[in-house]
């Protein structure tokens, strides 16, 4: 059974092998065949690849060159275009920098051109102004030469008739007809000369003592309707000039200064006009008459008046009188409005009656405490007190509106007869034996204390109240 099987499985051993054998031989074959076939099926199916392949990589690099050719001439438009836009702007900044250049240079030859007619009408306004100065300097030559030909002429005329004897005594019968003469002839010559002859002319006058003099009248001459026009008499280092009796009315000398000179007598200036005159450190020894002079806007500096002064009726709106001494001043009836007197000094009495002197100051000024000072039916509205002492001041039926009495003294002072002290100010004045009877406080800065130290007779007080004899009732 053994040897039996194992027959068997030898076999199956062998018939296995002999059929293995030729399978494979067939399997070989087969694949021979096969591979012998598939050789020429490789080499077409190879060469259609490549063909294909040939033609996809043919199209592609067709693709290629045509998007290569269609981005150069799409980047040759690009650039064109640039170039062009490049060109256009260049060619638009050459033509605005050449139009820009056109323009600068069209306005610097603008300039240059308004330059040289600036230069030209300068040149031409300068060549006129020196041919104007010449003219006004050739002018001012020949007008000087003038003045100086009349002034020569006039004094060696004037000389010759005071000095030489046989010249007078066959030109004029009288002395009164030779005063006469020289009266017209230095009349007519200071009205054709300029102020500085005039000035000479005046002191020619006083050094040959013919100024007028009311003692004297037959050896000097009347200066009545004189011009005196902008003299300026100024004493030399040598001495002060003098004057004695002088007597200068009715003329004009708008604008004349006076410096360093005495008056001896008494001095009339009555009826002229003096506007802007100046008098300064000049000294009066006695009387001075002012009567109806125009003397607006005058002056009066460091002067001293050792007598009686007189300006009633004078028009003095505006006048200074500063660091002036005063003996007695009468100023009746004048327009002293915006005047002042400042640090001056008042030895005697002082009379402003009927006058109008609203704004007037008395800025440090000092008035003598044993004599009465005047101010009856005056306009003192907005005068200014304050800061000073008042003694023996009447201020009868006038205008002390707005008033400034502010750290005044007042003693012995009255204010009476309708007199009006509307808003005046009396603010830390010093009140002692003052009088208000008859007057109008309403508005004014006064305190009570001050109104009780006063003896008050029918007034209104600053309140509106009515007062008489202290004893209060409202006003109806």
């Amino acid at each position: 059974m053994a040897r039996y099987r194992r027959f068997d499985r030898n076999l199956h051993l062998r018939t296995q092998k002999l059929f293995t054998g030729k399978s494979n031989r067939l399997c070989f074959a087969w694949a021979k065949l096969a591979l012998s076939a598939s050789v020429p099926l490789m080499i077409g199916i190879f060469t259609i690849v490549s063909y294909v392949q040939q033609i996809k990589i043919s199209e592609n690099n067709r693709e290629k060159e045509e998007g290569l050719a269609n981005a150069t001439r799409e980047k040759d438009l690009s650039i064109a275009t640039l170039n062009r836009l490049q060109d256009q702007m260049i060619a638009n900044i050459t033509r605005y920098h050449d139009l820009e250049i056109a323009n600068l240079t069209q306005i610097k030859d603008w300039e240059i051109a308004m330059a040289n007619l600036n230069i030209a009408n300068e040149t031409k306004i300068q060549d006129r102004q020196i041919a104007e100065d010449n003219r006004q300097e050739d002018r001012a030559q020949q007008q000087d030469l003038h003045y100086e030909s009349l002034y020569s002429k006039y004094i060696d005329d004037i000389s010759a008739i005071l000095y030489k004897q046989q010249y007078n005594q066959s030109l004029f019968t009288s002395e009164e007809t030779k005063m006469l003469y020289i009266r017209r002839k230095t009349l007519i010559t200071l009205r054709s000369i300029d102020s500085e002859r005039r000035s000479f002319l005046f002191i020619f006058l006083y050094e040959n003592n013919l100024l007028p003099d009311r003692f004297s009248s037959n050896s000097t001459i009347s200066l009545i309707g004189a011009d005196l026009r902008n003299i300026n008499i100024s004493s030399p280092l040598t001495g002060s000039y003098e004057f004695n009796f002088l007597s200068l009315q009715s003329l004009n000398m708008i604008n004349a200064v006076f410096v360093d000179c005495q008056f001896h007598g008494e001095t009339n200036v009555s009826g002229s006009i003096m506007n802007n005159v100046r008098f300064i450190r000049a000294v009066f020894e006695d009387s001075l008459t002012f009567y109806k002079v125009k003397l607006i806007n005058a002056s009066f500096i460091d002067c001293v008046f050792k007598n009686k002064v007189n300006f009633d009726d004078s028009e003095m709106s505006s006048t200074q009188f500063l660091r002036s001494k005063f003996d007695r001043l009468s100023a009746m009836l004048i327009n002293f409005t915006n005047g002042s007197f400042h640090s001056c000094q008042f030895a005697d009495k002082t009379d402003f009656t009927r006058s109008v002197m609203n704004g007037i100051t008395f800025t440090y000024s000092e008035f003598s405490t044993n004599v009465e000072h005047k101010f009856i039916q005056v306009s003192l509205n907005y005068a200014d007190f304050h800061n000073m002492s008042l003694s023996h001041f009447i201020f009868q039926n006038s205008n002390l509106s707005y008033a400034d009495f502010r750290d005044t003294y007042l003693y012995d002072v009255q204010f009476t007869s309708k007199t009006l002290l509307k808003k005046s100010n009396f603010q830390q004045a010093n009140f002692n034996q003052v009088k208000f009877a008859h007057v109008n406080l309403v508005g004014s800065t006064i305190d009570s204390k001050q109104l009780e130290k006063s003896e008050l007779t029918n007034i209104i007080l600053p309140d509106g109240n009515w007062t008489i004899n202290r004893e209060s009732t409202r006003v109806l």
